[in-house]
């Protein structure tokens, strides 16, 4: 499989001990470690190369291998008792290191690595096979496509930057042709033009409106077509904001929408609560349903910075520029949603991790809209996936946040499951401490499911954002069991195809 990229051919340059892969007679030993590699990355769709019968020739290898190695993003390093002893994996090993490719040191046994291999893996973030086979494969592959799709969004900003540098040349050449245009138009002694949005009068020599902003284009009249047509739309537009038809009319209406949803909101989980006239009766629903009702949390709406704030240590770049949000009241469950939950809903339990009071887990994101729309069905209400900015406002404790780095603590193990404490399992849900609104767990345990599909922040004010209306990957949200402290952050981002599953995502309601 070959990258936008001509000069990376790979994800992965598997580096690995012969011996561990076939035997003396050059057959395959059966359930080697390497063959267990090898399928893991072919069914997550990740390309590798693998010098599959060893070389022996230091011509060959001078030739080969750093070639491969400089053609791969990420440098797997099979440690085992074979490979630390085998000076072709230390030559691979300073390979790598000479071309900054990331080394992933894949850990099989407890074999001693002397100083020569041990200089390039100590300080680097190791997987550990021995310790549970079957979650650091999955963790493995997690791992390499996390950062696979980093550096594709890397080479695309770069990319973006190439052409917005071509575009500002561009715009200086335009910027002197109307300079040139101006100056002919002073000649014949126009000294001013009409705004065609509020009909102020502008200065010949203005760029836009002084008044109402609207940006003038000089050509504007020889544009034919489609252009013609979006530049009718843009004055439309513009000339509706100016007086304040359709736009204000829309604007009163959702700002009446958003605040019947708010009033509706206390009273359905109120009524819900003491079964009065609610949308379903009391008596009608399961003790399951009501508790799950019940578990429902009021955030009252506010504004707070979203993304890398300062008290978020070493954060990654998608988590950054920061800007501030307005968040109108929503509510949130305390608790993320159990296998007890869901399987009840849906009639069946699809969890790796097995417990009634666990958090489900293995559930798509679209799978995860069937169970919301059964539960919906079942109660009569409008149960639905936080928006993202709603699950950070949240997380963070909204408007009676402490500001700290995880969800209600600086101390990450008091409020999460993380890798330091979770012995490679997810746990009932409410066993830590709540953050400041009382919810549980949204630091560590499961991923959460977000409503939105992943885009970059913007500097700009938002109130309520939804994000972009198509894209190809959702956001995930709080981090797991199988997570990094740094990971459990809560404006830390997470995001994979809504048909993925994997033992440690699961969901959170809101409403």
């Amino acid at each position: 499989m070959n990258k936008e990229n001509n000069s990376i051919l790979y994800d992965v340059f598997v580096s690995y001990s012969r011996s561990d892969y076939k035997n003396e007679d050059g057959d395959i030993i059966p359930g080697n470690i390497i063959s267990q590699i090898k399928k893991v990355l072919e069914e997550n769709n990740i390309s590798y190369w693998i010098d599959e019968n060893g070389i022996s020739n230091g011509d060959e290898f001078a030739k080969l291998i750093p070639s491969n190695i400089r053609s791969s993003e990420i440098f797997l390093f099979v440690c085992t008792e074979n490979s630390v002893k085998s000076r072709w994996v230390t030559r691979e090993l300073g390979v790598a290191d000479l071309w900054g490719k990331r080394i992933i040191p894949f850990i099989c046994d407890n074999s001693y690595m002397d100083d020569s291999v041990s200089m390039y893996t100590t300080s680097l973030d190791r997987i550990e096979y021995y310790s549970n086979p079957q979650n650091s494969l999955i963790r493995l592959a997690s791992s390499i496509k996390k950062y696979t799709i980093d550096v594709h969004k890397k080479a695309v900003y770069d990319e973006i930057s190439a052409l917005e540098e071509q575009i500002y040349l561009l715009h200086l050449q335009q910027k002197d042709l109307l300079n040139r245009i101006i100056e002919k138009k002073q000649d014949l002694g126009e000294d001013t033009k009409q705004c065609p949005v509020c009909e102020s009068q502008c200065g010949i020599s203005d760029y836009y409106c002084h008044k109402c902003g609207w940006l003038f284009l000089p050509y504007s009249n020889r544009l034919t077509g489609p252009e013609k047509a979006e530049e009718n739309s843009r004055l439309l537009s513009a000339m509706s904001i100016w007086k304040g038809d359709e736009l204000k009319v829309q604007k009163d209406a959702e700002i009446g929408r958003l605040a019947q949803i708010i009033s509706d909101l206390g009273a359905q989980i109120q009524k819900m609560k003491e079964g009065g006239d609610g949308i379903k009766q009391k008596e009608q629903l399961s003790p399951i349903l009501l508790k799950l009702i019940n578990n429902m949390v009021r955030v009252e709406g506010g504004d707070f910075i979203m993304g890398a704030t300062d008290e978020q240590i070493n954060p990654e770049s998608d988590e950054k520029p920061i800007s501030k949000v307005t968040i109108s009241s929503f509510a949130i469950n305390k608790y993320e949603v159990t296998q007890a939950e869901w399987e009840y809903v849906m009639g069946e339990n699809p969890s790796v991790f097995k417990g009634d009071n666990n958090p489900v887990d293995s559930v798509t994101w679209e799978e995860c809209q069937a169970f919301i729309s059964r539960l919906n069905t079942l109660t009569g209400m409008k149960f639905r996936f936080p928006r993202e900015a709603e699950w950070e406002f949240a997380a963070r404790g909204g408007i009676k946040s402490s500001g700290c780095q995880f969800a209600g603590t600086n101390d990450a193990e008091e409020v999460a499951w993380c890798t330091v404490n979770s012995s490679n399992s997810s746990h009932p849900v409410g066993q830590r401490k709540p953050n400041e609104l009382g919810l549980y767990d949204m630091s560590g345990n499961v991923w959460e499911w977000c409503q939105d599909w992943f885009a970059e922040y913007s500097e700009t004010t938002k109130t309520n954002p939804i994000g972009p209306s198509t894209g190809s990957l959702r956001i995930l949200r709080g981090g797991s069991w199988l997570s990094s402290i740094r990971s459990c952050r809560i404006s830390n981002r997470h995001y994979s195809a809504p048909t993925d599953k994997d033992n440690n995502i699961g969901l959170r309601l809101a409403l």
